[in-house]
């Protein structure tokens, strides 16, 4: 059984754009330790990923009357405001039980006006988002660890995810009508993919599993499992999630990571660090976690939009014309992994293209080589952006 340090790794919550069915959008929270650390937007459609805040939690919910995103990080709840900064999430407290000790939230969900929280006691409890005093419900005593708890606002109903077995875990999702009263109800086990979590709505689950760069898809009615329906933006560290759908948040218009990679490339993930500036002259890093040593990394660039047809060596993501950058060779050899990055704002500082100017929108993708990666080039995903001023 795991230990709840492997709690704070990763969480995931859903909601759905204006323009965009309920069930097209999620967001995805990884934990400090992870290179990518942070609430991540995840198009289910187009799979794009953006980050949305540097903040991090284990468990997410949405509070879309107040229109603020609840997310707990150990036994802390913090609060981000739809439309808020990177860097604008605010600690509301600890929440603690009505005898005053501390409660470590394994899984969050927000419906009906009043706020859930999962334990590693294998309980639920009701949190006063004014006190941040947890009370008890009679949701006790399940077999395995509670990672996490959606709320699907079409049914009415939570979903609880509960971990079953030993290594490798199962995910066993429950419904259960925490507002009105009563009991559980066994909804179905997912076994092609292995615990920690997994989030639910209209009937579709999303999965996360440990130390996994994919997010899993599972109809709950046909038991159809997809498990690489969706790219994480991590790579490392352990998965956990709750979700649920907010219609009114608008998904973000910013720095965006797309596209699969190459089969040999799936751990590394590109992480876009800063704004890309015209006039900054530095502090846009394109940063690439987790590449071999002794790789051979080359950079390209294109402002003709995504690629409709990756090659048969990977995914190469980028519409012709393509300009490349000076390559680099990174020391070591494949028993070490290494970070790989460009600033892209020193590279228009540079002058190295005069259509890099404000208001141009950029696509980017590096190439790897090297033998851990086999006889070609392989290709990590792509980060589309538009440059600021």
């Amino acid at each position: 059984m795991k230990l709840p340090v492997r709690l704070l790794i990763a969480s995931l919550l859903s909601f759905a754009a204006t323009a965009l069915p309920a069930a097209a959008q999620i967001v995805a929270s990884s934990n400090f330790d992870d290179p990518a650390a942070g609430l991540w937007h995840i198009d289910v459609t187009s799979g794009d990923r953006t980050l949305l805040s540097t903040d991090w939690g284990q468990s997410v919910a949405v509070d879309h009357v107040g229109g603020r995103v609840l997310f707990a990080r150990g036994y802390e709840l913090l609060s981000w405001n739809y439309g808020g900064g990177l860097n604008s999430a605010s600690v509301l407290g600890t929440v603690r039980s009505a005898g005053g000790s501390p409660i470590f939230l394994t899984g969050l969900a927000y419906g009906g006006g009043r706020l859930y929280g999962a334990t590693t006691d294998r309980r639920v409890w009701e949190i006063s988002t004014s006190t941040l005093s947890a009370g008890a419900t009679p949701v006790v005593n399940f077999i395995g660890f509670v990672w996490g708890l959606s709320y699907d606002s079409a049914t009415g109903l939570f979903h609880v995810a509960e971990e079953v077995g030993t290594a490798p875990y199962r995910i066993d999702i429950h419904a259960v009508d925490l507002n009105g009263g009563g009991a559980p109800s066994f909804v179905r086990r997912l076994t092609s993919w292995q615990g920690a979590n997994a989030c639910v709505y209209g009937g579709i689950a999303y999965a996360m599993g440990p130390y996994g760069v994919w997010i899993s898809r599972h109809d709950l009615v046909s038991g159809v499992e997809d498990e690489k329906a969706l790219r994480a933006p991590w790579g490392v560290g352990y998965a956990d999630c709750g979700s649920e759908y907010a219609p009114g948040l608008v998904p973000p218009s910013g720095v965006a990571v797309f596209c699969e990679p190459s089969t040999q490339a799936s751990s590394v993930s590109p992480h876009p660090i800063g704004v890309p500036s015209a006039s900054a002259g530095s502090g846009f890093a394109l940063r690439h976690v987790r590449v071999y040593g002794g790789a051979r990394v080359q950079p390209h660039f294109s402002f003709s939009g995504r690629s409709p047809s990756p090659l048969p060596a990977g995914y190469r993501c980028l519409n012709p014309p393509v300009f490349r950058l000076p390559p680099a060779v990174l020391p070591g050899n494949a028993n070490v992994a290494f970070d790989w990055e460009v600033d892209f704002n020193a590279v228009i500082a540079n002058g190295v293209h005069p259509a890099l100017v404000a208001g141009q929108t950029v696509w980017f993708q590096a190439s790897l080589r090297a033998p851990i990666y086999g006889p070609s080039f392989v290709f990590p995903p792509a980060v589309e952006f538009t440059i600021l001023p």
